[in-house]
């Protein structure tokens, strides 16, 4: 937390020790039930992220420093004179000036889409995202499992942009250590225990993982394919594919199918039935071995839990993300497979390059708002959020075109002055995001 500039150095340090002692108190609290860990470690990791995307470059190292340990980082210069090396002759890989974006304005006009005008503007990345740097391999090891690093001596080399989630990741991982160590000097003073645990009870009244319910979504959801977000459509076309996800995903998946609508017992026969190593095992067998994890989502085993779909961030941290997750030419294919029939060459390649350009730059929720407009037709006003946030709004968006395409059939108007305005003509989902 930075000094304002208005403010006293007593305080500061006032609002720095108020600061920590709330946190230090909601972590006990949080020590206290798995629900409260979880959307602890969720709210907390959000809010570091957001402050260390902004931090100046020297700030940024010295976090990772002390996530990684301070001889397990080391920025580009650190590198090539520990190694006498250039990274530029060697490898080809050097820094460069962030980034080129591409910005589509779409006019409508009697409710067709017409001429697409683009423009082209350079924007300077001035928090050191496109610095190159280096940690050693062990601590990434999703960042070298991907192939999204160099390889050198021990070390994975990349920019700072490529590192997004497992920053994230290192952070909220040290954060559920210090609540579980938290929680246990709570059970060992009953003073403390009897009001951190009334705290926590009433905390839990007001915790909130997701405004989505599958209520929210009509019945099959889940089968609608259409309207799947990058990552869960790719995880099911995979699974359909090869009857195989590692467990991670199939968590992933089985969370969004739950809140899509899927109930326990379809969940159950779904993945009975699609899944390959379930060949030669009866149902029973299905249901009383693999199928445990399936309840455990639904909270009807374990700890009783009732889990939501995980945000995105969480996603991007520690499971599947299309953009994070595949190389830059397979995220091409991928595109290009979904939409060449349904959208013009040049409007989607232009797409593709502003998508491409995002992930590359480690704003994968951005590169997702972006796949989201070849869905809907119209540009994004914010980054997606959460992946029933993309399917509600991909679904909305084709039931108000097919809406207002039934309405224009049917008043067949025989004079401009019978026509909606521009503003009368707009849909919900672009009412929303205004």
């Amino acid at each position: 937390m930075r000094k304002e500039e208005h403010e006293e150095a007593g305080e500061y340090k006032e609002r720095i020790t108020r600061d920590l002692l709330g946190r230090y108190f909601l972590r006990m609290a949080a020590s206290r039930d798995q629900r409260l860990i979880g959307w602890l470690i969720e709210m907390e990791g959000d809010e570091f992220y957001k402050r260390y995307e902004v931090a100046p470059f020297d700030e940024k190292i010295s976090v990772l420093k002390i996530l990684f340990s301070e001889d397990s980082v080391l920025a580009k210069e650190e590198f090539e004179e520990t190694y006498q090396i250039s990274l530029r002759d060697k490898f080809g890989l050097e820094e460069k000036q962030m980034s080129v974006k591409f910005v589509q304005e779409v006019r409508s006009i009697d409710s067709k889409r017409r001429a697409h005008k683009i423009r082209k503007e350079t924007r300077v990345d001035n928090t050191g995202m496109n610095r190159i740097i280096a940690i050693q391999f062990e601590y990434v090891p999703a960042l070298v499992k991907e192939r999204r690093a160099l390889l050198f001596k021990g070390w994975a080399i990349a920019y700072l942009a490529q590192f997004r989630g497992e920053v994230k990741r290192a952070f909220e991982d040290r954060l559920r250590k210090e609540i579980i160590r938290l929680g246990q000097r709570v059970d060992q003073d009953v003073i403390m225990k009897a009001s951190v645990e009334a705290f926590a009870k009433e905390l839990q009244k007001h915790v909130k993982t997701t405004s989505y319910e599958p209520s929210d979504l009509g019945p099959g959801a889940y089968n609608q394919l259409d309207y799947y977000p990058p990552c869960a459509y790719d995880l099911r076309i995979t699974l359909s594919e090869t009857g195989y996800l590692p467990h991670m995903e199939r968590v992933q998946l089985g969370l969004i199918l739950k809140k899509l609508g899927m109930d326990v017992n379809t969940q159950l026969r779904f993945w009975y039935e699609i899944a390959v190593d379930n060949v030669g095992m009866s149902y029973e067998q299905f249901v009383s071995k693999a199928g445990y994890q399936i309840k455990h989502l639904y909270g009807l085993v374990g700890s009783g839990t009732d889990y939501d779909a995980p945000k995105c961030d969480t996603i991007i941290s520690t499971m599947y993300c299309t953009f994070k997750n595949r190389d830059l030419t397979s995220l091409r294919q991928v595109i290009l497979s979904r939409f060449e029939k349904s959208i013009s060459k040049e409007v989607l390649e232009q797409k593709i390059a502003l998508i491409i350009n995002e992930a590359h730059a480690g704003r994968y929720q951005k590169a997702c708002a972006q796949y989201l407009s070849l869905l809907t037709g119209f540009e994004p006003k914010r980054p997606i959020v959460h992946p029933l946030q993309f399917f509600k709004i991909a679904r909305e968006s084709k039931r108000a075109k097919a809406r207002r395409q039934s309405g224009k059939n049917e008043q067949q108007p025989d004079n401009k002055e019978s026509q909606a305005t521009d503003s009368e003509k707009k849909t919900d989902v672009e009412r929303k995001t205004e």
